[in-house]
């Protein structure tokens, strides 16, 4: 099997399993870096053992961090379960172990896991019983984040001397399809057939077989060696020396549905099957399934969070633009996420319209009353603090009433009152006087009044220096009321004359909009001050008996450096890999490269301008090049064109 190694680009593994007659029982892998060799890859480690018990196969599928690979095999005796977790291309043993019965016989054949990696399957087991071999094969459910192996369930043979040798998953994982062969009969029968894995029971699974294929014809091809679950989710079955492909065309379709079809693609004239194809995983053809809920409806003011259903490290993409593993969503609208270039489904989510509830303002009766409390028409429930479950109540004795309401989308809304009793004393608020600094409120002071306001003095009058709500409270003996003024100052000047900067497109005009009356460093009073060279300029404006003052900072302009290098060494480490124009307070730089012939081989501007020691994406070779440079910058406060011609050379 060969995988990309996660995280290096251009390198991949090569697994390999020994064979069931090897001495050494060691499974290995390679590593081929298709940068080495001008492309076409190069080993650079070899034969690397894991682990012992890769017999004939193994498995494997990719770690739930998108990243990792989990490989899977039995030790020699096959005995146990173990499985390996790549981090970044280094291997970790891991094993997650199983204990099960021993068979007098077991042995790998062809390993797999499931798409969805929840599955695995694939050892073959057999024993004598009554002068008669009875075979089994194993199914484990698999958890793709701690690598462990669960609730390991025994498939026996349909009859004895049945033994089931090669797997595949459908795409979507419920079906298992395995080739058997029945050794009782003379010649040996040979079958395709289908298992249904949706209940997780020995019994049903073994029951729900289906034979979509049967054969007693004594020939090579009919001695399949291989399944393989195919990029267009087809199932291709290969025989020994068969010149032609069988092949499940539906393999997500329960029974006979599945199209099974015998030998029906033939292959390239003078070749022929020997033991299938490389095994390749099923991760790398089947999309994972993202389902991020139904659609619904929320209520006003709630949110409803959606998931990705992401790990770290993935590429995360929402319909609204989020990146986020979740988001959270307060409107109407159709949402959907893409996770490494799979489509979840799509959700529309409603906002459902608050019920409005509105009991009027917090008021106050004197003396005996009798009022009406409407919550409105509509609502599915009415809850009032009273206990009463009417739209409407009747009210004669002063306090707080609330009502809870809930709609037909069971969206809960509610409102308060307060009804007080009093003989309201007459206040009226007003402002006294108005600047940027304060406000002066007061009211008409009355014998037999105590006054409160909000800010806690207690005359009839006070002085205010921040904007906001204020209130006074008046009572007497009996009864008390309120007035609410809200306050705002008036605006105080505003001045923003930036930030300091370089004097480098001399002149500048500074100007303010404000009305206020101006005053410059150099004693002029206009609302404009032009800069002609460097210095320090502020600028005063008084308003409203208040003042601002800014002050701004010109330098002057700075004059270009900059290094040209003579050679660069382009080998990958980051160092002196390309040839450029270092430097600071450069606006603009050209680059022409040529060879000892004249050959223009690289034509490279803006900032950024460099030559990476190649042409038309081919490595040049080592030696020397021409070079012609065009640089733009300021020089004693002018912008200036500087040219230069040299050499450089190339070095790897």
């Amino acid at each position: 099997m060969i995988l990309p190694v996660p995280g290096i680009p251009d390198r991949y593994y090569v697994f390999i399993a020994p064979s069931l007659t090897m001495s050494d029982t060691f499974l290995r892998f390679w590593i081929v870096d298709m940068r080495r060799d001008f492309g076409l890859g190069e080993v650079v480690q070899k034969e690397t053992p894991l682990f012992a018990g890769g017999i004939e196969a193994f498995g494997i599928t990719q770690h739930a961090n998108k990243l990792d690979y989990w490989i899977a095999s039995m030790d020699p005796k096959g005995n146990f379960f173990r499985s390996i977790r790549s981090v970044n291309g280094l291997f970790t043993d891991m094993p997650r172990s199983q204990k099960i019965d021993h068979f007098s016989t077991q042995r790998l054949m062809n390993n797999k896991f499931s798409p969805d990696s929840r599955i695995f399957t694939g050892q073959y087991n057999a024993k004598l019983k009554n002068n008669e071999w009875f075979s089994y094969f194993d199914i484990f459910q698999f958890d793709n984040i701690t690598g462990r192996v669960s609730n390991r369930i025994l498939i026996p043979g349909f009859v004895p001397s049945t033994a089931a040798l090669w797997f595949e998953f459908s795409p979507n994982s419920r079906f298992l399809y395995a080739f058997e062969t029945d050794n009782r009969s003379s010649p040996v029968s040979r079958r395709v057939v289908q298992y249904d894995l949706s209940v997780w029971d020995s019994a049903a699974i073994h029951n729900s077989r289906v034979i979509l294929h049967q054969s007693t014809v004594q020939l090579a091809y009919e001695a399949i060696r291989g399944m393989q679950l195919g990029p267009d989710g087809k199932i291709y079955i290969f025989g020994s020396s068969d010149i032609s492909l069988s092949v499940i065309e539906s393999p997500n379709i329960k029974g006979t549905g599945c199209n099974f079809r015998h030998r029906v693609i033939p292959l390239v004239p003078g070749s022929r099957c020997a033991f299938g194809s490389p095994y390749y995983p099923a991760f790398k053809l089947i999309k994972p399934v993202i389902h991020i809920g139904n659609d619904t409806i929320i209520c006003a003011g709630d949110t409803l969070e959606l998931y990705s259903g992401a790990n770290p490290g993935d590429q995360i993409r929402w319909s609204n633009g989020d990146t986020s593993a979740s988001i959270r969503i307060f409107a109407s609208d159709t949402f959907f996420v893409n996770v490494n270039g799979t489509f979840s489904n799509r959700i529309k989510v409603k906002v459902a319209k608050k019920f409005r509830i509105y009991l009027g303002s917090d008021t106050a009766f004197c003396n005996a009353f009798s009022h009406i409390l409407k919550a409105g028409s509509g609502a599915k429930t009415y809850n009032w603090n009273t206990g009463e479950t009417a739209e409407r109540i009747g009210i004669t004795q002063a306090g707080n009433y609330m009502v809870k309401v809930s709609d037909s989308f069971n969206c809960p809304a509610g409102d308060t009152i307060q009804i007080d009793k009093l003989s309201t004393p007459e206040i009226t608020l007003d402002y006294d006087s108005l600047t940027c600094k304060f406000v002066a409120l007061s009211t008409l002071k009355l014998a037999g009044i105590q006054y409160v306001w909000s800010t806690g003095d207690t005359g009839s009058a006070i002085q205010v220096n921040q904007k906001g709500i204020y209130t006074l409270n008046a009572r007497n003996k009996f009864c008390e009321t309120s007035d609410t003024i809200h306050v705002d100052l008036l605006a105080k000047p505003e001045i923003q004359l930036g930030a300091d900067r370089n004097l480098c497109d001399a002149p500048i005009l500074l100007r303010s909009y404000d009305p206020g009356k101006h005053l410059w460093n150099n004693g002029d009073t206009l609302n404009t001050l032009q800069i002609t060279q460097a210095g320090i300029y502020w600028l005063n404006i008084r308003r409203n008996a208040c003042y601002a003052t800014d002050t701004i900072v010109f330098s002057e302009c700075p004059d270009a450096r900059y290094y040209i290098p003579n050679a660069i060494t382009p080998n990958g480490d980051l160092l002196n890999d390309v040839f450029r124009v270092y430097g600071e307070n450069i606006n603009d730089v050209q680059i022409e490269i040529y060879n000892r012939w004249g050959e223009k081989l690289c034509l490279s501007d803006g900032l950024d301008a460099h030559w990476d020691g190649t042409f038309q994406n081919t490595i040049c070779p080592d030696g020397v090049y021409f070079y012609r440079l065009t640089i733009q910058g300021m020089w004693n406060g002018r912008l200036s064109t500087f040219n230069h011609r040299g050499t450089l050379t190339l070095i790897r």
